[in-house]
């Protein structure tokens, strides 16, 4: 089963307005991308990434990885509605991956890239839930910018519980008995 955790980032005000830089560089690439996959009605990650994959790092200054994420988001995006171009807002939520995302949980901290290399040891906080939900994190998390402050949401990978075997269940039976005679 997939749950996700929430967690809050405790930045500096240089580190919030790298992570804001970050947010709308590579919203800027996703406008990008998806104009440019609207015109020639290209939506598939694979065909876009190949078509653009190389104009976007140069122009943008993003990292290979981060490329690759604002493809996929845009692709994505796709996949519902093709009939229309789709905007990202300047500071709409951007996906990591583990390769350009770290979750430190024994210390309760991150590393992060930014548009200004990578952030280490960001601390956050969250409540006992999530915290035990971490153990789980596997995949991708996204970068949200809330209210002033980040978060991450982050998917957690948790095994289903077993399903018991019931011998009895009170009530049904008992119901079925007595309006069966």
């Amino acid at each position: 089963m997939k749950l996700t955790a929430k967690v809050k980032l405790i930045l500096s005000q240089e580190q919030k307005e790298s992570l804001i830089q970050t947010l709308e560089i590579c919203n800027s690439a996703c406008n990008y991308i998806s104009n440019e996959a609207f015109i020639k009605k290209i939506f598939g990650k694979y065909k876009l990434q190949s078509k653009l994959y190389h104009i976007i790092k140069t122009t943008f200054n993003l990292t290979a990885q981060m490329v690759v994420r604002c493809v996929a988001n845009v692709a994505d995006s796709y996949k519902i509605n093709k009939k229309s171009k789709h905007e990202f807002r300047k500071l709409a939520a951007i996906t990591y991956d583990n390769r350009i995302l770290r979750w430190y949980t024994n210390n309760k901290t991150i590393s992060i890239w930014s548009i200004n290399g990578r952030l280490k040891k960001i601390p956050y906080i969250c409540g006992n839930h999530h915290e035990n939900l971490l153990q789980y994190q596997q995949g991708e998390s996204d970068l949200i910018y809330q209210d002033n402050e980040f978060y991450l949401f982050t998917t957690c990978h948790i095994n289903d519980p077993q399903s018991k075997e019931f011998e009895d269940i009170l009530g049904l039976k008992t119901f079925y008995q007595i309006y069966r005679t």
